[in-house]
């Protein structure tokens, strides 16, 4: 799933709830998955207005959200921001 590939006026959390009941998975799961990138803040927010970053990181919760055992990622940190960096290259 690429990181634009959500209707844009739904939130993470309601794609991410959509996609589980579809697959029988617990309400509860959707929380952790949640959790798992760092969505918290912005789990109620509609995708359209999210950052590439926060879209990568749907993208992964939704890849976690059946619990699988192996997870393979194509280009999993692209677009993504590397928390505690300074900003001066390299870090």
């Amino acid at each position: 799933m690429g990181a634009r590939s959500l209707h844009p006026g739904r939130s993470a959390f309601t794609h991410l709830l959509g996609l589980a009941l579809t697959d029988g998975i617990a309400r509860r799961r959707v929380d952790e998955v949640i959790t798992l990138p760092g969505l918290e803040d912005v789990a109620h927010k509609r995708v359209g207005g999210v950052s590439l970053g926060m879209g990568q990181r749907h993208g992964i919760a939704s890849a976690l959200l059946g619990d699988p055992e192996i997870v393979v990622l194509d280009e999993p940190v692209n677009g993504l921001a590397r928390e505690g960096c300074c900003g001066s290259a390299p870090c």
